[in-house]
């Protein structure tokens, strides 16, 4: 489970996933009322998402930046813009153009310029923990409906041990 704080007050919160494996969320309103639960589509057009992590983030625009790893072991992002509605799923390059990096874990922030940055923990690759962080422009540009321009900057944080 996930939540995040956005600037008029209000709250987004991702829930793990239900018992019928699929990606979750609701919202709270900065008057306190709570929306339903609502099951969230996954990428490529399916029904649901299903994943061993997520995480969530709100922007000073408003929009919700949502992170998660699919069952596929790569990291997928999308966004609830400020009207509620989503945008569909992208998929985050591991470093140096690595796909997919082998997520375990993943973080999400948004910093005050509308750019977000994703962390991700891995044991893929030498058997020992090893991290990846991308400092994202676009996420900026997809929640406010812009075109699909993407950037980023990767760092391989190699080995944590």
């Amino acid at each position: 489970m996930s939540i995040a704080a956005l600037p008029d007050g209000s709250a987004q919160l991702l829930l793990s996933y239900g018992t019928d494996g699929a990606r979750y969320h609701c919202a709270r309103g900065w008057d306190g009322a709570w929306t339903a639960w609502g099951r969230l589509a996954g990428y490529d057009g399916a029904p649901t998402f299903s994943g061993p992590a997520l995480a969530i983030t709100g922007s000073p625009d408003g929009a919700a930046h949502a992170v998660a790893v699919g069952l596929d072991g790569r990291i997928w992002y999308d966004v609830r813009r400020p009207d509620g509605s989503w945008t569909p799923f992208s998929r985050i390059p591991g470093p140096n153009g690595r796909d997919p990096f082998p997520a375990g874990q993943v973080r999400i922030t948004a910093l005050r310029d509308g750019s977000t940055h994703v962390t991700a923990i891995s044991a893929g690759w030498t058997g020992r923990p090893a991290a990846w962080s991308a400092a994202c422009w676009w996420a900026h540009q997809h929640a406010a409906g812009a075109a699909n321009t993407r950037s980023h900057n990767s760092t391989d944080a190699s080995s944590l041990a």
